[in-house]
């Protein structure tokens, strides 16, 4: 069985990887998404069920640790 080879070329925006049994090259991009989809996608995660359960718990986390400030939880 041939040994495969790998290569591996380095652009500005993106990295190719390309193997010798491979037909054709995969390209994953580097490059990151505008500040304008970030925006969007935390105003998004803001409105999710998950982002307001967690909120809500924020306060009894707070209590909680109020409450257990002066225990010795560690022997």
């Amino acid at each position: 069985m041939p040994h495969s080879q790998t290569i591996i070329k380095y652009g500005i925006r993106n990295l190719n990887l390309m193997t010798t049994t491979q037909e054709s090259s995969r390209k994953i991009s580097l490059e990151m998404k505008s500040e304008v989809h970030y925006k969007k996608a935390a105003k998004s995660y803001r409105k999710s069920k998950q982002y307001i359960n967690m909120i809500n718990l924020y306060p009894t986390l707070q209590n909680t640790l109020i409450e257990c400030k002066d225990e010795n939880l560690i022997e």
